[in-house]
């Protein structure tokens, strides 16, 4: 499994600490990555560039628009005794969701590109 410079630093416990915060990456560089051979470059961008369509990913600019992330939790996380949950127990979050929207989405109150959506679930050991 070979991962690109920027995914060798993701920092999944960082993400914890940012409460309803999002921490983005810039699209360009994600799409790079994956075409790269970068693991979870490739998971991020099949699972939401794939999703828009091809007329509505040719207007986007891929320098302006970012993939936003952020750390799910619920409340399945403190009663569930499954061993994934258990184990994600200590990280406090049991997945992540992501999409895309344009880099001031929420300083002017664009909207995300509506068919980008995502959710990954969390087990880690």
């Amino acid at each position: 499994m070979d991962f690109c410079f920027s995914c060798q630093r993701f920092n999944i416990h960082a993400l914890r600490r940012i409460p309803g915060g999002w921490r983005t990456y810039q699209l360009k560089l994600a799409r790079d990555g994956a075409r790269s051979g970068c693991s979870s470059c490739g998971l991020l961008v099949e699972s939401l560039w794939s999703k828009i369509p091809a007329d509505r990913q040719s207007s986007l600019d891929e320098e302006q628009t970012r993939i936003f992330l952020r750390a799910t939790h619920s409340r399945r996380l403190s009663a569930s005794r499954d061993a994934c949950t258990t184990k994600t127990a200590a990280l406090q979050m049991d997945g992540l969701q992501a999409f895309i929207a344009p880099a001031a989405y929420e300083i002017d109150g664009q909207q995300p590109v509506k068919e980008s959506t995502a959710t990954f679930h969390v087990c880690a050991e």
